[in-house]
């Protein structure tokens, strides 16, 4: 089996150009959706994940296959970053493409958000919350952590009445800080309706992969 099959690479679009602008590198060994799958694993076997598919990018750089742009969202728990953080952020220097740790927010612990808070400001590396929204979602933990992506699901967020919806976008662009907002899961053209009346840049899913993949 070649290394490239272990993973998925999911296009993040630009709505305004229509151009991908990132891949969200998507795990082969667990299915999307069942998430349950993957929280109980411990930090050493999400790190050797974590590995595995850098390993699996460099090796379709190697043989010419890694898709452009070179920017991959990786996928990891906060308690594997500040557990393995020296070796992760090594890593990342030395790599020759951009890498963004992808955190689920509901997965922070109030502990962890003030150490991964003191990693950000002693090793800056590029930053992504994902599933921003989908728990008790806290706009400060924006403001602690100053993510470069937050992410947005619309199949969680398409039960949040509209306006709690419009008032949470607005809540974290009046921050005011360097992020983008990216809507994921975009599977239908009323969620793409719902993501540029939000005025949401980017976003990602089978609607948008479809249109850019045609098989």
């Amino acid at each position: 089996m070649k290394n490239e099959a272990l993973i998925k690479l999911e296009p993040v679009v630009s709505l305004r150009t229509g151009k991908v602008v990132a891949y969200e590198v998507l795990y082969r060994g667990f299915n999307r959706e069942a998430e349950k799958a993957f929280a109980p694993i411990d930090e050493e076997w999400d790190y050797e994940i974590f590995l595995s598919n850098v390993l699996t990018l460099r090796h379709m750089l190697e043989n010419g296959v890694l898709p452009e742009p070179h920017r991959f969202l990786l996928n990891i728990k906060p308690s594997t970053l500040l557990v393995f953080a020296g070796s992760i952020m090594s890593l990342i220097e030395m790599l020759p493409f951009v890498v963004i740790l992808e955190l689920r927010e509901d997965w922070i612990r109030d502990k962890e958000l003030v150490e991964l808070a003191s990693l950000r400001k002693e090793a800056p590396f590029l930053l992504s919350l994902d599933d921003f929204g989908k728990g008790a979602s806290n706009i400060d933990r924006i403001i602690t952590l100053k993510p470069n992506l937050v992410k947005l699901d619309l199949e969680v967020l398409n039960k949040v009445p509209a306006t709690s919806l419009l008032h949470l976008v607005e809540s974290i662009k009046g921050l005011k800080l360097p992020l983008q907002l990216v809507a994921e899961k975009v599977e239908t053209q009323e969620h793409l309706k719902k993501t540029r009346a939000l005025n949401i840049g980017l976003a990602q899913g089978y609607l948008l992969e479809k249109k850019l993949f045609v098989v």
